[in-house]
């Protein structure tokens, strides 16, 4: 099928009927997936980029906003993990380009909870030098970004 596409060949239906069931199946449990592997998740956003599917963008949205909004809430429970962070960023980057208007009202109480909480003492700590701080300050400012927030 990638073959066809690089040649600029449409893809028979009869191909993609299928390709776009298994990769929405495969989307779907990848995101409702107890750990997040997004490594596999860029894989397939790409897969189905590249091969032009028609993704199911409503079940999508649901799940993505779910597994967003849960990942969010676990970061409350343990906000100075970085790792966290970087896989909420990269998953905010992904699912918010794979599909649109995400509902995030959930992630966004939790990263002004933890903003409050949090962020006046790592940005102090960030300009007394720690390099720690200074890594969660960046992935916090990206996770703004992608929920459409600012923090001052």
């Amino acid at each position: 099928m990638v073959l066809m596409r690089d040649l600029n060949d449409p893809l028979p239906k009869e191909l993609m009927t299928p390709a776009e069931f298994v990769v929405n199946q495969d989307l779907c449990s990848l995101i409702r997936s107890e750990t997040l592997n997004i490594a596999r998740l860029k894989d397939l956003t790409d897969e189905a980029a590249r091969l032009s599917l028609s993704l199911d963008k409503t079940t999508l949205r649901y799940e993505s906003s779910l597994k967003i909004n849960r990942l969010m809430e676990q970061l409350q429970e343990s906000p100075d993990d970085i790792e966290r962070l970087k896989t909420i960023e990269s998953a905010l980057k992904i699912l918010g380009g794979l599909v649109p208007d995400l509902n995030l009202q959930t992630a966004q109480n939790v990263f002004f909870r933890v903003a409050k909480e949090w962020y006046p003492e790592e940005k102090k700590r960030k300009e007394s030098g720690d390099d720690q701080a200074r890594q969660w300050m960046e992935q916090f400012g990206l996770i703004a970004e992608h929920l459409g927030l600012v923090i001052e």
